[in-house]
C-alpha cells in the first residue's frame, strides 16, 4: 500500500471515530430515543453534513467568525425535527457569547477555545445564532417536522 492510500485511509478511520464519538455523545446527553429516523441535508467543506447510524442522524456544523462575521456568511443549517444537533463555533480573533435562540443555548467562544452546541432538535421552526455583544446573526437552524 503506498503512502497516499495510508493517509487517505488514516483520516477515513479519523473521521467515522469522530462520527461515532458525537452519535454517542449525543445520545447519551439528551435521554431521548434515538432509534427514530431523522432526515437530514448537508453540504460537504464546513457547512451542514449528516451522518447516519442504524436509525438516529446527527446533523453537524461548523462556523467560523472572523472580524465579528460569519466567514462565507450566515450558515444555512437544516435538521429534522428528533435529530440530534452538533454545531461548533470558532473564532481566530473573536472572544465573547455565542447564542441559539429558540434553544437559548448560550456558549462562549475564543480563539483556540471552539463553542460547542449539542443538543437534540426538538422544537420545529427557524432559529438564529448570534453574536451577542452586537446581535450579529451568523447562522440560521431550520428544523423541519
Amino acid at each position: 500500500m503506498n503512502t497516499n492510500r495510508r493517509i487517505a485511509l488514516a483520516v477515513a478511520v479519523l473521521v467515522a471515530a469522530a462520527v461515532g464519538f458525537l452519535i454517542a455523545r449525543s445520545a447519551s446527553d439528551s435521554g431521548t430515543d434515538t432509534t427514530t429516523p431523522a432526515a437530514t441535508t448537508g453540504a460537504a467543506s464546513g457547512g451542514t453534513t449528516a451522518a447516519k447510524s442504524g436509525a438516529a442522524a446527527v446533523t453537524l456544523a461548523a462556523i467560523t467568525v472572523a472580524k465579528g462575521q460569519a466567514v462565507g456568511g450566515v450558515k444555512e443549517v437544516s435538521t429534522a425535527k428528533g435529530a440530534k444537533v452538533a454545531i461548533t463555533v470558532s473564532s481566530p480573533d473573536y472572544a465573547g457569547e455565542i447564542h441559539l435562540h429558540g434553544y437559548d443555548i448560550k456558549r462562549d467562544v475564543a480563539p483556540g477555545k471552539p463553542a460547542q452546541f449539542d443538543f437534540s432538535a426538538t422544537q420545529e421552526g427557524v432559529f438564529d445564532m448570534e453574536v451577542e455583544a452586537t446581535s450579529t446573526q451568523i447562522a440560521k437552524l431550520t428544523v423541519n417536522p
